[in-house]
Parts: C-alpha cells; structure tokens; sequence
C-alpha cells in the first residue's frame, strides 16, 4: 500500500495538465540543480521546530526542538524521496499554490514554509509559499507527506 502512494501520484501526474509539467520531469533527472526546503516556525507548545532541505539526493536536517534528533545532520543518497517529492510537487501544482498567510515574522501559531528553487531546461523556478496552521487541503498533505518522510528517517 505505501508503494501504491507514488505510483497513484506519478499517474495523476502524468494525466495533469501543468504548464510546469517538464520542469517536474527535470528534477528526477540526474544533474539537474534543484532543491525543496520546508520548516516549521514559532510554535510555543508541543510541535515540532525543524528546518530540513532535499538538494538534489543529499537530506540536510535540523532538529532544534521537540524533535527525535536534535542538531544537524546529513542524508544522502535520498533517491526516492527526490523522485516522490518531484512526483508529489507536480501533482499538487505547487507552482501555483499562494501563501496563505503573510506570515513574515509571525509569532502567534506554529506556520510552516515551503521554498522550491529549480534550474532545468533554462527556466529558473523560485517559489516561496508560507502558511500557518489552518492551511488548505493541497498543503496539509504536503506537510504530511514530508512529516512521515523525515519520521521514517527516525527524525521527527
């Protein structure tokens, strides 16, 4: 079941018109520059405050609280997260997704941020979205899916 989860999002991927749709082909090459970075900010309580970002293969983790690793470390040969992210980001549209909030500096409520950058094919990507907790469908399950990815790892 858990293999189906990509399989289902390469599908839906390939059946989705985006115009983006090469660039996400492009990520799961090798060679190609890329990254996905993502963090959780400004909780008070008992949520997790991590940055971690996929560049190309290599996971770079930082555990800072409420946490099962605390500090930095390094993942490499993160291969089939790479191709489930690129997978994933497409079928989302997470090109075309908005910040919810303008959450710049806010300190009320945990809120999570979400920053792809991509060179491929001579199209510069460079997409910023932020959102606090009550955010929508599309980035409660982006949130998810890397939350149980970093859990497997024995991160989070």
């Amino acid at each position: 079941m858990k293999r189906l989860f990509p399989i289902a999002i390469v599908l839906a991927g390939l059946t989705a018109c985006s115009s983006s749709k090469a660039l996400y082909k492009n990520m799961i090459m090798q060679n190609e520059s890329w990254s996905f970075a993502w963090e959780s900010k400004a909780c008070m309580g008992t949520c997790a405050i991590y940055s971690a970002k996929l560049e190309g293969n290599t996971l770079s983790f930082q555990g800072i609280r409420n946490t099962k690793f605390v500090g930095d470390t390094l993942l490499e040969n993160q291969n089939e997260l790479n191709d489930d992210l690129a997978s994933l980001l497409e079928y989302l549209k997470f090109n075309n997704l908005d910040s919810l909030y303008q959450t710049e500096g806010a300190m009320d409520g945990p809120h999570y941020v979400y920053h792809l950058e991509c060179t491929a094919q001579n199209s510069i990507v460079d997409k910023k979205v932020s959102t606090l907790q009550n955010e929508p469908e599309k980035l409660l399950t982006l949130r998810k899916w890397l939350n149980r990815q970093l859990q497997k790892k024995g991160l989070l």
